[in-house]
């Protein structure tokens, strides 16, 4: 990962590389952002910068023996930390263990031939979540206090190649509690030419004595033309497909690649949000002329919203309420918010006024309503049907209420 391989940031990347060029790196720092930002990918791409040979203006150089073994995370001054656990296994019964029994915990090393492969193959942008499925570790895993033992011991020996050790914690709000007291003892007293890099998307989750010791700095979601960029150089999808994705994950690389990689054959939200959405405002609208009489629409929308998953419903019904969203700026004359391009914004401009400060919030709630059923494992066909029916009693009431 380089500066270059991440989609703008461009004034957070000058920073980070000037605190490298004026030599004011701070051994403690914390890169925090949302699910599916570039807070991982940027901090490897700012330790590979640290610890380049021959640094460029914008960048590591790419050639050195210290950016090569970068290719393959597998520089002996590169260490991280990130939570595991035992094979097969959810941590959760572990929690209650006491530290003492650390021989029988899981560490990082133990897994960093999986580690290595899944940053690698994600370029970075990585979810817990997404981890816990590819290490096959169920349900929940955590950083152990034999992790905090066995690589602060090597961080205590003379750095092999590069002026300075770098740790990266990844996920430090999953420490177990002994291992983040161990953290804290390090943090005071951090050995010599030593950068802990810790990655959080849970800020508030971290111990305040832990916090208080970091420089920190907030990674940005990405803006939709950088996810759209970002989707180009990773998954190589085309500019449509990119767009499209890139309007309904919101900023969520993570959310936009899971979309993308769906098996399901159905992706484009918009054309059956829009002809939904048009069935809502006339029970008696029929999107294709070919459609069978004895087939009415919203038999074959369920169908279709059924067919997409639970993860695919909970992304379709997100991506309905960006693009109200987006109608409401229009309801207020705040067009220049509206980030939607083509048909999509199109659809906004004319939803609009269906669309207001006194029914957005009922909007919201309805489709939050539904995604908290589907999430509970409820009908898909009943969540869709009674989203259906809301959605129409919301538009009928402003019909009424323009036409009084």
């Amino acid at each position: 990962m380089y500066f270059s391989d991440i989609p703008g940031m461009e004034e957070l990347k000058e920073k980070l590389m000037e605190s490298v060029k004026n030599k004011r790196v701070s051994h403690t720092q914390l890169f925090f952002g949302p699910e599916g930002s570039a807070n991982l990918a940027l901090a490897i791409a700012y330790a590979r910068y640290i610890q380049c040979n021959q640094p460029t203006e914008n960048d590591a150089c790419g050639k050195c023996p210290s950016c090569l073994k970068y290719n393959k995370l597998q520089h002996p001054d590169l260490h991280f930390i990130y939570p595991v656990a035992k094979k097969g296994k959810s941590s959760e019964s572990d929690e209650n263990e006491s530290s003492d029994k650390s021989g029988d915990e899981p560490s990082s090393l133990d897994f960093i031939k999986e580690w290595r492969e899944f940053i690698l193959t994600n370029k970075a942008l990585v979810s817990y979540k997404d981890w816990l499925e590819f290490a096959g570790f169920g349900k929940r895993a955590l950083i152990y206090t034999r992790d905090t033992r066995e690589i602060f011991k090597r961080l205590n020996y003379k750095s092999f190649e590069s002026q300075y050790k770098i740790l990266i914690i990844w996920y430090p709000e999953k420490f177990f509690h002994s291992a983040s007291h161990r953290l804290l003892k390090s943090l005071e007293e951090p050995p010599d030419k030593t950068v802990f890099i810790l990655v959080s998307e849970n800020k508030d989750e971290i111990l305040p004595t832990i916090l208080s010791r970091c420089q920190s700095t907030f990674v940005p979601p990405f803006t939709q033309p950088e996810l759209k960029q970002a989707l180009q150089n990773n998954l190589h999808l085309s500019e449509t497909e990119s767009s499209h994705y890139a309007s309904v994950a919101d900023g969520n690389f993570v959310v936009a690649r899971h979309l993308a990689n769906e098996n399901s054959d159905f992706h484009n939200y918009f054309d059956f949000f829009a002809n939904w959405f048009r069935y809502c405002y006339n029970f008696k609208y029929k999107p294709k002329k070919t459609e069978a009489k004895e087939a009415p629409y919203f038999t074959e929308a369920l169908k279709i919203f059924e067919s997409m998953g639970q993860e695919g419903q909970k992304h379709f019904l997100l991506f309905g309420i960006r693009l109200l969203r987006n109608s409401l700026f229009y309801s207020v004359k705040t067009e220049k918010l509206v980030k939607l391009e083509g048909e999509e914004q199109l659809f906004a401009r004319n939803f609009s006024p269906f669309v207001h400060s006194q029914n957005i919030t009922l909007y919201s709630d309805a489709f939050g309503k539904a995604i908290m059923a589907l999430e509970r494992n409820s009908s898909p066909n009943m969540v869709f049907t009674n989203l259906t029916i809301s959605v129409h009693e919301l538009i009928s009431a402003t019909r009424t209420k323009s036409v009084s």
